[in-house]
C-alpha cells in the first residue's frame, strides 16, 4: 500500500524548508557583512599609510634640499631631489584619493569597486617600474657627487656620509620593496574578497 504524506506532515515539510531558507540567509549577510568590514579594514589601512607617506614626503622636500646645499652638493642635485619626492607625493595624494573611492564603494556597487581596486593595481606596478629606474639614476648621480664635487680634503667626512648613504639606502630600499610587496598583497587579497562576496550573491 502507497504512503501518502498527510497534510500537517507537508506543512512541517514548508515550515522546515522555509525555517532552513531563512538561516542560510542570516548566514548570507553575516559573511557579507564580515566580508565587507575586513575590506574597509584593509583599504583604510592603505589610506593611513598614504597620509603618513604623504606627511613624510613634505617634510623630506625641504629637509633634503637644505642638507644638500649645505653639504655641499650641488643645487641640481638637491633640486632632482626635491622633484622626485614631489613626484612621490602627487602620485601618493592620487592613490588616496583612490582608496577613499573604493572605500566608499564597498557598500554599494561591487563590480565599480572591482574595476577601481584593479586600477589601482594596474598604476601600482606602473609606478614601481618607473621609479626603480629613476632611482637607480639618482643613486649614481648621488655617489658621483660625493667623490666628484663635495671638497675631498675631509677624509673622515667622505668616508662617514658614503657609509651613512649606503646603509640608510639599503634600509630605504629593503622598506620601499617591501611596502610595495605588501600593498600588492593586499590589493590581491580585496580582489579575493570582492570576487567572494559576488559569489555569495549569486548563490543567494
Amino acid at each position: 500500500m502507497e504512503k501518502y504524506i498527510t497534510s500537517p506532515e507537508l506543512e512541517e515539510m514548508k515550515q522546515q524548508i522555509c525555517l532552513l531558507k531563512g538561516k542560510l540567509e542570516k548566514q548570507t549577510i553575516i559573511n557579507d557583512h564580515i566580508i565587507r568590514q575586513a575590506m574597509q579594514q584593509k583599504v583604510s589601512r592603505m589610506h593611513k599609510d598614504a597620509i603618513i607617506m604623504i606627511v613624510v614626503a613634505i617634510i623630506g622636500i625641504p629637509y633634503c634640499f637644505f642638507f644638500f646645499t649645505l653639504a655641499g652638493f650641488s643645487y641640481w642635485l638637491a633640486a632632482a631631489t626635491a622633484l622626485f619626492l614631489l613626484a612621490c607625493m602627487i602620485k601618493l595624494n592620487r592613490n588616496k584619493k583612490k582608496l577613499s573611492h573604493i572605500r566608499s564603494l564597498l557598500g554599494e556597487n561591487l563590480v565599480e569597486c572591482g574595476k577601481n581596486v584593479l586600477l589601482l593595481k594596474k598604476e601600482t606596478l606602473q609606478s614601481f617600474k618607473i621609479m626603480m629606474p629613476i632611482l637607480a639614476v639618482w643613486v649614481i648621480w648621488f655617489f658621483a657627487e660625493i667623490f666628484f664635487v663635495l671638497p675631498q680634503d675631509d677624509n673622515d667626512f667622505i668616508i662617514s656620509i658614503t657609509c651613512g648613504s649606503l646603509v640608510g639606502l639599503l634600509i630605504g630600499l629593503g622598506l620601499g620593496i617591501s611596502k610595495h610587496r605588501k600593498n600588492l598583497k593586499t590589493i590581491n587579497d580585496i580582489l579575493l574578497q570582492i570576487k567572494d562576496l559576488e559569489d555569495i550573491k549569486n548563490l543567494s
